[in-house]
């Protein structure tokens, strides 16, 4: 399995470098907020925008940027994440696999246990689910539940909002999202809320 998603070093803020990409997410996130009818805009630290919404489902939404130092790039690979309060009775965790469906992360359950695993695994598996995240091209797609904070955390990272600093020729590229795709995103992670938050 993978490891854990880190987000970037705040160390790094003063490269000129990161100072760019940071004001990049920033545009990003205003954006962003205003398709999905954010009421606030918040700068957690830096590299981490968090957006509060009205929605019914989906109340906020945090953008961070994490950083992969290539050969020849710095890569700033966009982070999407949410969070959904509810009592489970064990801890539960899925990942979006390559081959496109999510699978649970292994561990010991009661009978009670896997049976809920089981539900919740078959609706993030809808089709409803799945198509938007193909659509979106999201690499890494993680649904893990905390015990101790009683709450779910949802997220995904993918190229569409990331940022590329490129050594030869030196120029910065960020892939915006469409305003359909962040339609998408708003409805996907609203959509696995509801999977997990059902009971």
């Amino acid at each position: 399995m993978k490891n854990k998603i880190k987000p970037a070093d705040p160390s790094t803020r003063g490269s000129r470098i990161d100072q760019r990409a940071h004001k990049r997410l920033q545009n990003l996130a205003s954006i962003m907020s205003n398709a999905l009818g954010g009421a606030e805009l918040t700068e957690d630290t830096f590299f981490r925008q968090r957006i509060n919404l009205n929605r019914q489902y989906l109340r906020t939404l945090t953008l961070t940027y994490s950083v992969e130092n290539r050969l020849t790039s710095l890569c700033y690979d966009l982070i999407l994440s949410t969070t959904a309060k509810v009592e489970e009775a064990e801890s539960f965790s899925f990942q979006f696999t390559s081959q496109k469906h999510f699978m649970p992360v292994e561990r010991k359950l009661s009978v009670e246990g896997a049976a809920r695993s089981a539900e919740i695994l078959e609706r993030l598996n809808d089709e409803a689910v799945i198509q938007r995240l193909c659509d979106l091209d999201f690499i890494d797609v993680r649904v893990e539940y905390c015990m101790a904070e009683k709450r779910y955390a949802i997220s995904s990272r993918g190229l569409v909002g990331s940022t590329t600093w490129m050594m030869i020729p030196p120029v910065t590229k960020t892939i915006m999202p469409t305003p359909n795709e962040i339609l998408k995103i708003g409805e996907v992670f609203e959509l696995m809320i509801l999977c997990v938050t059902k009971l």
